[in-house]
């Protein structure tokens, strides 16, 4: 039979035994509760994740869709432009042969020079004196060099780039539209009475 010393020997073993269980039970079940709260905030990022992938791709095809509607309005717009302007060009450049001075050749060569001086950034106004106010043009002339020059694209300095047409920043211009946008007013008021007295507006 055991003794009173050896009973309460064991009852504190036990009660120790109990206590480290229970501390043991403790940490296990923040272990648990841990993982759980890791694998919520897991899920929760996920989800947004997705949420974001989803939001960001819509957004996306909403842009590129609205960039594509808008390049084929203004694609239809330009063109519907150009043929008007076409229209009024023909009637505006009806020649009379029998005043012109040069020929259709040079013609078409001073209608190239004028796109060249006009094309890259800057306008090398040499090229615009010495067609319009040194050549002795006839009214007739400029009509046929008009006619020649025809309806060209436009961009921002001159003759579009790639960047210029992919954000639609071009417009169809004929030979006064392109010296109206390239030309000081100082300059177009020294070539304004040549293009009136040919019933262009410049």
């Amino acid at each position: 039979m055991a003794t009173k010393k050896q009973l309460v020997k064991k009852r504190t073993t036990l009660g120790k035994v109990s206590m480290k269980e229970e501390i043991a039970d403790a940490y296990k079940r923040r272990a648990v509760a841990r993982i759980t709260t890791d694998e919520k905030i897991d899920a929760n990022f996920a989800r947004a994740k997705k949420g974001i992938l989803i939001g960001g791709g819509v957004l996306i095809l909403g842009v590129g869709g609205y960039f594509l509607v808008s390049k084929i309005v203004k694609a239809i717009k330009s063109k519907q432009n150009e043929n008007n302007l076409k229209k009024v060009l023909d009637d505006q450049t009806k020649v009379n042969t029998a005043n012109l001075k040069i020929s259709d050749t040079q013609a078409l060569d001073y209608a190239n020079r004028l796109y060249t001086a006009m094309a890259s950034t800057g306008t090398d106004t040499s090229i615009i004196e010495q067609i319009f106010l040194k050549s002795g043009l006839t009214t007739d002339d400029l009509k046929l060099i008009v006619k020649k020059f025809g309806i060209k694209d436009y961009g921002i300095f001159g003759s579009p780039t790639g960047l210029t047409n992919w954000f639609g920043l071009t417009e169809k211009l004929d030979l006064m539209g392109w010296l109206h946008k390239e030309l000081s007013d100082s300059w177009l008021n020294k070539i304004r009475p040549l293009f009136s007295a040919a019933g262009f507006t410049l």
